[in-house]
Parts: structure tokens; C-alpha cells; sequence
């Protein structure tokens, strides 16, 4: 019976290191799974970051895509306002010419205007002046007849 109670124990202690044995693998298994599984592990994530930057850079694409668009739909704006600008420009430069040489032959006729005037006003002046001595003439005329017509008289 004693043999039993050994071969029993004996039994116990080799189930007992089968089962730690078997703990021992299953946790070399798990390390192993984990070491395997690492590689794997980074793997994705790294396909999920690139992913992820290839996401990133395409919004900026797009987003820079959108702002050239909108600089050259500006740029174009900005030329539009020089051109018109230029042109009201030379429209605004037509008629200040227009005008200043409007005014210029406006001055020149009223010049010319006011040297007839003056023209008729020193003709008026000469005839006045003849009419005077004529009837300042013919008035000594007069008076010496009258004298004349006194003194016989």
C-alpha cells in the first residue's frame, strides 16, 4: 500500500509538471503568437498611417487645387479692373482733350470777338470825334456869320 501511496504521489508530480510544462508552453505559445503577431501589428498600422497621410495630402491637394482657382479667378479679376480702368482712363483723357481744345477755340472766338469790338469801338470813336470837329467847324462857320451878319448889320 505503500508503494501505492508513492506510485500515487509519484503519478501527481509527474501530472503536476506535464500541467506546469503545458502552462509553460501555452504561455511560450502566446509570446510566440505575440512576437508573430507584432510584425502583422505594425504592419497595419503603418499601412493605416500612410493611409491616413495619403488622406491628408490629397485634402491639401484639393485645398490648394480650390486656392490656385480662386487666385487666378483674382488675377483675372485684377486684370479686368486695370483694363477698364485703362480704358476709362484713355476715355477720360479723350475728352479732357476734347475739352481743352473746345475751350481753346471758345477763347480764341471770344479773342477774336473782343478785338472787333474793340475794332468798331475805336472806328466808333474816330467818327465821333470827326462828327465833333465837323460840328465844331460848321459852329465857327456859324459864328462868324453871325458876327459877320452883326457887324454889317
Amino acid at each position: 500500500e505503500g508503494e501505492a501511496v508513492d506510485e500515487v504521489a509519484k503519478k501527481r508530480a509527474e501530472l503536476a509538471a506535464v500541467e506546469n510544462n503545458i502552462e509553460e508552453l501555452k504561455k511560450e505559445e502566446a509570446a510566440a503568437a505575440e512576437k508573430n503577431a507584432a510584425p502583422h501589428r505594425e504592419a497595419a498600422e503603418g499601412y493605416e498611417l500612410a493611409c491616413q497621410r495619403k488622406s491628408d495630402l490629397e485634402e491639401v491637394e484639393v485645398r490648394l487645387s480650390e486656392q490656385r482657382t480662386q487666385e487666378e479667378e483674382a488675377v483675372k479679376q485684377t486684370a479686368n479692373a486695370v483694363e477698364e480702368a485703362a480704358s476709362k482712363r484713355k476715355v477720360l483723357e479723350e475728352l479732357e482733350a476734347s475739352i481743352k481744345e473746345k475751350q481753346e477755340e471758345s477763347l480764341a472766338q471770344r479773342q477774336k470777338e473782343l478785338e472787333e469790338l474793340a475794332e468798331s469801338q475805336s472806328k466808333l470813336e474816330q467818327s465821333e470825334r470827326r462828327v465833333r470837329e465837323k460840328t465844331e467847324e460848321q459852329a465857327g462857320i456859324n459864328d462868324e456869320g453871325a458876327k459877320k451878319k452883326h457887324g454889317q448889320g
